[in-house]
């Protein structure tokens, strides 16, 4: 949000949210106060919307995993499933 990014929490949290129209009004602001990126992050924390967002992520993971072509040489499967597990594994 301080970055003016609508990222996929905010979008569920947009669309979940019985506070969605007091969100909006916050991520449509272009210089937030801290106070109102705390009461964003509040409504957004109300919401499955973090939980929904790690979900989908494992969802992409699992479906780039599985389309990875067999005649892949094995180092380079290698390197791009630790890749796929780093970006499974990120904590914001």
């Amino acid at each position: 949000m301080r970055q003016g990014i609508v990222t996929l929490p905010v979008i569920y949290a947009l669309n979940n949210s019985e506070r969605h129209n007091e969100l909006r009004e916050i991520v449509s602001n272009r210089s937030l106060t801290e106070e109102e990126i705390k009461k964003g992050l509040k409504i957004i924390y109300e919401t499955s919307a973090v939980e929904y967002s790690y979900q989908q992520v494992a969802n992409y993971l699992n479906a780039a995993r599985s389309v990875l072509p067999l005649t892949l040489p094995l180092e380079l499967k290698e390197c791009l499933l630790e890749v796929a597990d780093f970006v499974g594994l990120r904590k914001y």
